[in-house]
């Protein structure tokens, strides 16, 4: 049975496809159009059919003729949505942009204008809201867009699932890996907060290239089930942490409260942004030996309170951390004890106060520090200038 509304729209697209390949057909030889792209109108707007790597859309260009967009990368939806399309309009326009996928797959290519919009992605995962109609007069061709990396939404995943996805190939790490995962517990998986305060009985799970927006919210954990330590120095071993961040998640705009826990765990690839820890229990964040590493982010953020270490890495990373300030701690970074991978720190913007132990500690002669605005002040009297960059060789240290 044919839809309503379906057939007029469905022999405009036909007719409009085919005078696009009209036009390519009639291209000088050697001049190909990008792979994705919509057909160019000369004169008159026109549909503009789109291709995807997803799916087709169709976006509408303004009378006077725009050119050709090109997609731009997939935003990740905070409601735990599939990315959305993006395309777009003529000036004074609406967005033009395709439905995304719903796994999130890379936007299309929609007809250009000067002050497009956006089409936004439907909750839960479902398909972007369809295109509206262009203004008045179409504007230039848009630039390249650089390729996109799909976020993942929570609907229908299972986050052990995931997370076993992305076990280790070396047999004795990936042996520890299944183990940690066994302790974690059950796993929340969400991609937004409520912005409110309140306390939470289970480790949140950040999917793949998704962005957890706090929106200001308040974390407490409930003690018991994440196994918080409250004795005095909070630094047992087996306790959970607050957010498990999947490979190129970002996590901003949260403050976490007393008991600290495990704070955030960073499978890699990670952005911490407006983070706030009141009273840092095992550590703020880390990337264990067993993660997959990379580079880290953390910006305009805080910590209090951290008895042993404040940030610890376990594995090959480069960090970079800027506009952070921090208040009594025995140590602002720490690379795990005893080994030699690659890690590289960069401080910039950073001021720590009440430091006991050392600003960066490590025993590897492959770490090394860059240093911008770096401000610090230790406990007690003294020359501490050696416990600044504890252990670290001078040569592998330079300011900027």
């Amino acid at each position: 049975m044919r839809r309503a509304g379906q057939s007029h729209a469905g022999k405009l697209a036909l007719g409009l496809l085919l005078s696009a390949c009209s036009q390519t057909a009639t291209r000088p030889a050697g001049q190909s159009s990008p792979a994705g792209s919509a057909a160019a109108s000369g004169s008159a707007g026109t549909l503009a059919a789109v291709s995807g790597a997803a799916g087709v859309g169709i976006t509408s260009a303004g009378t006077a003729g725009g050119g050709i967009a090109s997609g731009n990368p997939a935003e990740p939806n905070p409601d735990g949505g599939s990315a959305s399309g993006r395309g777009a309009a003529g000036s004074d326009g609406a967005a033009a942009g395709r439905p995304a996928a719903r796994d999130g797959s890379p936007p299309g290519r929609g007809a250009a204008g000067t002050d497009g919009g956006r089409a936004a992605a439907g909750p839960s995962g479902s398909a972007g809201t369809q295109p509206t109609a262009a203004g008045q007069a179409g504007g230039p061709a848009a630039s390249p867009g650089s390729p996109a990396t799909a976020a993942v939404g929570c609907e229908g995943l299972d986050p052990l699932q995931t997370l076993r996805g992305l076990a280790p190939t070396d047999p004795d790490l990936a042996e520890d890996f299944m183990g940690y995962l066994s302790d974690l517990g059950p796993l929340t998986c969400a991609a937004a907060g409520t912005g409110t305060a309140r306390t939470i009985t289970q480790t949140i799970f950040v999917p793949p290239n998704s962005v957890y927006d706090g929106r200001g919210e308040k974390l407490t954990a409930d003690s018991a089930m994440l196994r918080c330590d409250t004795s005095e120095g909070e630094q047992a071993e087996d306790q959970r942490p607050y957010f498990v961040l999947a490979k190129g998640a970002t996590l901003k705009n949260v403050t976490i409260t007393y008991p600290g826990c495990e704070g955030v765990h960073m499978l890699g690839d990670n952005v911490l942004d407006n983070v706030r820890w009141e009273d840092v229990g095992e550590d703020a964040a880390s990337v264990r030996s067993y993660f997959p590493g990379g580079r880290i982010t953390i910006l305009n953020s805080e910590a209090h309170k951290a008895k042993d270490k404040t940030f610890q890495f376990n594995a090959p990373c480069d960090v970079r951390i800027e506009r952070f300030t921090g208040s009594d701690m025995g140590k602002l970074v720490r690379q795990n004890g005893g080994e030699e991978f690659e890690l590289k720190i960069d401080l910039n913007t950073v001021q720590v106060t009440g430091v006991i132990s050392a600003v960066v500690q490590s025993d590897s002669p492959r770490c090394f520090i860059r240093h911008h605005a770096l401000s610090y002040m230790f406990q007690g009297s003294g020359d501490k200038s050696d416990r600044v960059f504890r252990d670290i060789p001078p040569a592998n240290v330079t300011e900027y």
